[in-house]
C-alpha cells in the first residue's frame, strides 16, 4: 500500500491516536504543542490539516529533488524515441503535481527572460528551461 493511501485512510478514519501521532512525527513536526504530553489537547482536525499541509509540502520537495532525474529521462526519452516523441517532465515525477497553480511567480519568470535576452545564463541552462517559460 502507497504511503498516500496510508495517510487518507488514517486521517479519514482516525481514531487510532499513536497512528496520527507517528504519522506527525514522520513528517517532521518538532513543535512543542505536538509532543506526546500536549498531543491529546490539540483539536484533531486541527491535526488532520497539519498531517495533510506536510504530506503536501513533502511530495512537493521529492518533485523538486526529482526534477534533474525527470529532465534527465526527458532527454534520453526523446534521443531513443526520435523527434516525434515527447513526453513531458511531469511523467517521470514521483508524485503528481498539485492542481493549486504552484508555478513560477511572474516576477520570476520576467527576471529569467530578462537574463536570457542579455546572455546572463549559460547556454545549457536556457536549454533546460527554456521550454517551461514559453
Amino acid at each position: 500500500m502507497r504511503l498516500e493511501e496510508t495517510c487518507e485512510r488514517t486521517l479519514n478514519h482516525s481514531t487510532d491516536w499513536a497512528a496520527l501521532y507517528s504519522q506527525l512525527v514522520h513528517l517532521g513536526v518538532s513543535d512543542p504543542l505536538f509532543q506526546a504530553e500536549r498531543f491529546h489537547k490539540v483539536p484533531v482536525k486541527f491535526l488532520r490539516s497539519i498531517a495533510e499541509q506536510l504530506f503536501e509540502q513533502k511530495q512537493q520537495g521529492i518533485n523538486a529533488h526529482s526534477v534533474a532525474t525527470a529532465k534527465l529521462a526527458c532527454l534520453v526519452y526523446g534521443a531513443l524515441g526520435g523527434k516525434k516523441n515527447s513526453v513531458s517532465i511531469e511523467f517521470f515525477l514521483p508524485f503528481e503535481k498539485t492542481a493549486k497553480g504552484d508555478g513560477l511567480k511572474d516576477s520570476t519568470i520576467a527576471a529569467i527572460k530578462w537574463a536570457i535576452k542579455h546572455h546572463s545564463l549559460p547556454p545549457a541552462i536556457v536549454g533546460m528551461i527554456g521550454a517551461e517559460l514559453a
